[in-house]
């Protein structure tokens, strides 16, 4: 179950890299500015996390409960696995459109560039159980309706 998690929060880690746009700051002669346009882009990034997230909460969650005998250890598994998946794909992400702080500082004014991409509110983080939970729901009531005479 746990590589099931890691495997999905590697592939949302890339997924999230590729479909959210980092946003960009000009650099002036004493910090680096990022106008109200940018500002949007670097939202965008928490929406786009929480899409990614909720797919792959999903995908967990129909993916693991048809299986499984006890399905109440499997929910709360999930549930803790998934917020884990979560940050390995934040992690991820960042990682692979990480832009350091001294490449910022070292551009001279009047110089555009892209910056790392991040969350600015880790509550999407809460997307991924968020996803889950409405997956192993309807594969737990789907199940009771098929057990029932």
């Amino acid at each position: 179950m746990l590589v099931v998690f890691v495997v999905l929060g590697l592939v949302a880690g890339v997924v999230w890299q590729w479909v959210a746009t980092a946003p960009t700051v000009l650099r002036t002669e004493d910090n680096a500015v990022m106008d109200q346009a940018q500002l949007g882009v670097k939202v965008s990034a928490d929406g786009w996390f929480a899409v990614v997230g909720v797919v792959g909460g999903l995908v967990a969650g129909f993916g693991l409960l048809r299986p499984r005998r006890d399905p109440l250890l499997v929910v709360v598994l999930g549930i803790v696995a998934s917020v884990g998946a979560a940050y390995l794909a934040l992690w991820l992400g960042g990682a692979l459109a990480h832009v350091p702080r001294s490449e910022i500082r070292a551009a001279r004014p009047g110089t555009t560039l892209t910056t790392s991409l991040t969350l600015i509110s880790h509550a999407v983080v809460l997307a991924w159980p968020l996803g889950f939970l409405v997956a192993a729901t309807a594969s737990l009531w789907g199940a009771e309706k098929q057990t029932r005479p």
